[in-house]
């Protein structure tokens, strides 16, 4: 997996005005209804960012629960069973 932007760097923008842009001549060349986006759109990368650690999170204690109750997962399907009763897809229960 490819890291994450550094959001960090963009914090700037969130206590900026970008008022001054759109009165500076210089900028007439680019998009400033698309600069003024970028705010939302690193927020919004934000918002993913932490949702997607969240899952992970949630995950690994899932797994983690699974594992201390002896449950198992199957090598090829990826279905999980429970060492009592052996894979329920049919296929060979791996040790």
């Amino acid at each position: 997996m490819k890291e994450r932007i550094d959001l960090t760097q963009f914090d700037w923008m969130e206590h900026h005005s970008i008022k001054h842009m759109e009165d500076c001549g210089d900028l007439a060349i680019v998009d400033v209804n698309a600069i003024q986006m970028i705010p939302e759109l690193i927020a919004e990368l934000k918002k993913t960012y932490k949702e997607i650690d969240d899952l992970r999170t949630g995950l690994d204690m899932a797994h983690k629960c699974l594992a201390d109750h002896n449950f198992r997962q199957c090598h090829e399907c990826g279905d999980h069973y429970h060492d009592d009763y052996g894979p329920l897809c049919g296929h060979i229960a791996s040790k």
